[in-house]
C-alpha cells in the first residue's frame, strides 16, 4: 500500500514553497523547518495525525524471572532456556498469552501505559555473526540479520524512518552511549541505514541540538552535562524572525507558544527539576529523583528531553536510542554508580531500570496526545541472562517492550511468549507504523499474526 497518495505529496510541496518564499531553504534550521511545517499545514488546512516511533536498545541483557530486575510479569513462568550460549531458544510447548497481567518492577514507570503495551517473549536472533556473543549484539540488535560487528543490513529505526520520515526536515534523530570505544561527540555501532553504511548516534546533549538546529554549539566536544553550550534560541533566532514574518496572526500566536517552549527547554537545562506548564512544543518534566549522579545518567536525561521536543516540534517522527548496547564489560559504568559487571548486576538493574524506563515515560506523559500516534519498542542490548540474575551475560533469545499508541496492535497489559525469529517482531511492528514489509531483512517468517488487534 501507498502510504504517501498523490495529494499528499502536492501537500507537502505547497508547505515547501510557502516555507522557501520566507527565505528557509534546505540550510534552514530543522527545528524551524519542522515547526513552520507544523504551522503552515495547520493554516493550510493539511493536518493529518502522525505517525511516530522510538527504538530504544536498553543495555546489557535482560533477567527474566528475576522479580526486581527481570522483565516477566508476576505470577507467570519465567522463560528457562538449555543449550549452548550461542544457541539458547525457547523449545515448542513454552508458549503463553496472558492480558491483564501484573506490571514486571522492573518497568515499573511505564505501568500508568500498561494498558496500550505487550511484553513480546521468546524472539530469536537467528544467524548472526557474532564474535562477542555474550557481551553485545550491536548491529545486530535492531537489524536482526547480518553482523553484530559490522553494518550488513538496515535497522529497523531506518527502514521506518524511510516512511516516517519523509515530509520531517530530519529523518531521523540517533543518540546513545556505551562503553568501551565509544568515545566522543559521536559513535557508531547500533543503527545502520545499510550493508557498510553505519550511522553515528549522538553521545551528548550539545551534539544532539547540533542536528536539530544545524548550527554548531558553543562548546563542541563538551562532556555530557546538564547544561547545553548554547542557548536553543540564540542558535534558531534568524531563522525564526523570517518564519514569523510571513505568518498570519492566528499562526504567529500558535508560533509564541512553541517559542516560549523552545526558552523553557533552555531553563530546565540551566536548573532541573524547574515546574513550567505551558502548551504547544511544551518541554517534559521534571527528572526523577535521584537523577544525575553519574555521567550518563545525566547525559541520556538531556537527550531524551531534547528528542521529546524534537518530537513536539515536527523535527522528526522517529528516535533512534542506544544504551550500552557495545561489546565492553564496562556498558553500565556511565550509568550506574559503583558498577561492576560480574559482581552486583542485580544491584546495577535495580538502580537503572526505574531511571531508564521513567525517561520513555516522561517522554510519552509529555507528548500529550501526541502519544496516541507513538510506536515504543524497547529491547535488551543482548538478549537474555545466560547465568544466572547475576551476570551480564546474554543469549541469543530476545524479548521487547511495545507501546502502542495507534492501537494496531493487541495489548492490554498483554504478556506474549511466541517461538519466533526477531525479525519477525519488526515485520509486524513495520506494518503497524504505515512502512509494511513481507519479511524484514529478508529474515523470519513474516508477521506475527498473535500480536496484531
Amino acid at each position: 500500500m501507498n502510504t504517501h497518495s498523490r495529494s499528499t505529496v502536492a501537500a507537502r510541496q505547497t508547505r515547501r514553497r510557502f516555507l522557501k518564499g520566507m527565505g528557509l531553504g534546505a540550510v534552514a534550521a530543522p527545528l524551524v523547518l519542522g515547526v513552520g511545517d507544523l504551522l503552515i499545514g495547520r493554516a493550510l488546512g493539511q493536518t493529518t495525525r502522525r505517525k511516530m516511533a522510538l527504538f530504544f536498545v536498553h543495555g546489557e541483557c535482560w533477567a527474566g524471572g528475576h522479580p526486581e530486575i527481570g522483565y516477566t510479569p508476576p505470577g507467570v513462568k519465567a522463560l528457562v532456556l538449555a543449550g549452548p550460549t550461542q544457541t539458547k531458544a525457547p523449545v515448542a510447548g513454552q508458549e503463553q498469552d496472558n492480558t491483564g497481567v501484573e506490571w514486571p518492577t522492573f518497568a515499573a514507570p511505564l505501568a500508568p501505559f500498561k494498558d496500550r503495551m505487550v511484553i513480546i517473549d521468546g524472539l530469536v536472533l537467528t544467524g548472526i555473526i557474532n564474535d562477542s556473543f555474550v557481551h553485545g549484539y550491536k548491529f545486530a540488535t535492531l537489524s536482526a540479520a547480518g553482523s553484530s560487528t559490522a553494518p550488513s543490513q538496515i535497522s529497523i529505526d531506518q527502514h521506518v524512518a524511510g516512511v516516517l520520515g519523509r515530509d520531517t526536515p530530519v529523518k531521523s534523530l540517533l543518540f546513545g552511549l556505551g562503553g568501551g570505544s565509544a568515545k566522543g561527540d559521536e559513535a557508531t555501532g547500533a543503527f545502520t541505514a545499510g550493508p557498510g553504511v553505519a550511522l553515528k548516534h549522538a553521545q551528548n546533549a550539545n551534539t544532539l541540538l547540533l542536528r536539530m538546529t544545524g548550527a554548531k554549539p558553543s562548546v563542541p566536544g563538551g562532556a555530557p552535562t546538564t547544561v547545553l553550550g548554547t542557548r536553543v534560541l540564540d542558535m534558531v533566532r534568524e531563522d525564526l524572525k523570517r518564519l514569523e514574518r510571513g505568518l498570519a496572526a492566528e499562526e504567529k500566536a500558535q508560533l509564541t507558544e512553541y517559542l516560549t517552549s523552545m526558552e523553557a527547554f533552555q531553563k530546565k537545562e540551566q536548573a532541573l527539576g524547574m515546574q513550567l506548564q505551558m502548551e504547544g512544543c511544551k518541554i517534559p518534566g521534571t527528572p526523577m529523583a535521584g537523577q544525575g549522579t553519574t555521567p550518563g545518567v545525566v547525559a541520556f536525561d538531556s537527550m531524551f528531553r531534547l528528542s521529546t521536543l524534537a518530537l513536539k516540534c515536527g523535527v522528526t517522527n522517529v528516535i533512534g536510542v542506544a544504551m550500552g548496547n557495545t561489546e565492553s564489560h564496562n556498558d553500565l559504568d556511565l550509568f550506574v554508580p559503583n558498577y561492576e559487571s560480574h559482581a552486583n548486576y542485580i544491584g546495577a538493574l535495580r538502580y537503572l531500570a526505574p531511571i531508564s524506563m521513567g525517561w520513555v515515560a516522561t517522554m510519552l506523559k509529555d507528548l500529550g496526545p501526541l502519544a496516541d500516534s507513538m510506536t515504543v519498542t524497547i529491547v535488551p542490548g543482548n538478549g537474555m541472562e545466560q547465568d544466572g540474575p547475576n551476570q551480564h551475560h546474554g543469549c541469543p533469545t530476545m524479548a521487547a517492550m511495545v507501546f502502542d499508541g495507534p492501537r494496531a496492535l493487541r495489548t492490554g497489559a498483554r504478556f506474549l511468549r511466541v517461538k519466533r525469529n526477531m525479525a519477525d517482531l519488526y515485520t509486524t511492528l513495520a506494518g503497524a507504523v504505515g512502512a509494511p514489509v513481507d519479511k524484514f531483512n529478508n529474515a523470519g517468517a513474516g508477521r506475527i499474526n498473535e500480536l496484531l488487534a
